[in-house]
């Protein structure tokens, strides 16, 4: 099978292993070269932030304490709706009497890569695609990684790998391969809790994904805006591809659309993206400091510790006048009876977090 991700393959970066972490590929590693995954968006594989040239490791002379890790799925099968998009546009292809020619030649003996439709919305796995990247790969590789660094914080004989996942099909699957990873031959149904949480709107603020729950929440903000950027490109992108295929009707909302299939095609939304929040003790001082996609971004305003890290007490501060005038019930326009806070990071011993799974 030829792939439409061979139109990009040239911008695919490969490098020696001394150049990445090894929970990255080459082709998602970040170095300083062009790297066509970093123009993919978020239905790309996961690629490295470039970060600032700060190390990752744990400044010398301070000892970890805690560490909290917000991640997404791994690599993923386009949504229903994109594949409706793409599909329509294999009709046209399918339809075409005559042999492509030039840049879309490789149409001539391509499958579509999604060979299931009940593949749609789920996750990547070494089985059911044969592209470089799969989410599930990735998922037990970043388990294995923050294990390997955090695992100081972590003991098996005293207590359960707690896991916290929403309650779509492909997170929780996500969940599973990152909590095999970090746990290697100590895997066991006994040895982790999965705490599944409903992506329903009647879980408010207390869930993984609270713009659901969230009433006034403005899902096409900022969209005029996008609307007045210049999309002349994809006119010459157009022109290009239709160089001897003249009689080929694609249009230029296909051509944009290419750029998506593109980018789901070599996960076969960046996908698994990570933030991690840790804090660490220097000499009797605590600090905080985020990790986002294995490169250490500070804080604009508090940065002066350790590893670029912000004082526990100035960062407290910090997120109070983020926070500061701030409501979720009021700002979202939700009733008493949901949630307006966050409460299963405490309660899970004592309520029932075990959403059924779902593909969405």
């Amino acid at each position: 099978m030829v792939a439409i991700s061979k139109l990009v393959n040239n911008g695919l970066l490969l490098v020696g292993q001394q150049f990445y972490r090894d929970l990255a590929t080459p082709e998602q590693a970040s170095v300083e070269s062009y790297n066509v995954v970093r123009y993919l968006g978020g239905s790309g594989p996961y690629v490295q932030h470039p970060g600032f040239g700060i190390s990752t490791d744990i400044p010398d002379k301070c000892t970890l304490e805690q560490v909290h890790l917000m991640s997404r799925h791994g690599e993923r099968f386009p949504s229903l709706s994109a594949g409706k998009r793409f599909e329509s546009i294999m009709k046209k292809v399918n339809a075409y009497n005559e042999t492509f020619k030039g840049e879309l030649e490789f149409f001539n003996d391509y499958s579509y890569f999604v060979e299931d439709k009940d593949y749609y919305e789920k996750e990547t796995t070494s089985i059911n695609s044969e592209g470089t990247f799969s989410g599930t790969t990735d998922a037990m590789k970043h388990g294995l990684s923050f294990r390997a660094k955090y695992g100081s914080l972590f003991n098996v004989s005293e207590e359960t790998l707690k896991v916290f996942t929403a309650n779509s099909a492909r997170v929780h699957q996500t969940s599973r391969y990152f909590a095999e990873g970090f746990m290697g031959d100590e895997y066991s149904a006994e040895n982790v809790d999965f705490y599944i949480l409903d992506e329903g709107a009647d879980m408010g603020a207390n869930s993984m994904t609270p713009s659901y729950g969230c009433l006034d929440y403005h899902w096409d903000i900022n969209e005029d805006i996008v609307a007045t950027y210049n999309e002349s490109y994809l006119n010459g992108a157009r022109e290009r591809l239709l160089e001897g295929n003249e009689k080929f009707n694609l249009t230029t909302s296909d051509v944009k659309n290419l750029f998506q299939w593109c980018a789901y095609e070599i996960n076969v939304t960046p996908q698994g993206a990570r933030t991690i929040t840790e804090k660490y003790n220097c000499g009797g001082t605590s600090y905080v400091r985020y990790v986002i996609n294995d490169a250490v971004i500070p804080i604009e305003t508090c940065q002066s510790g350790p590893g670029f890290s912000c004082e526990l007490s100035e960062f407290e501060s910090y997120i109070e006048k983020r926070l500061e005038g701030i409501s979720y019930g009021s700002q979202c326009g939700i009733n008493s009876t949901v949630p307006s806070t966050v409460s299963f990071l405490w309660d899970y011993a004592e309520k029932n977090y075990t959403a059924p799974d779902g593909d969405f």
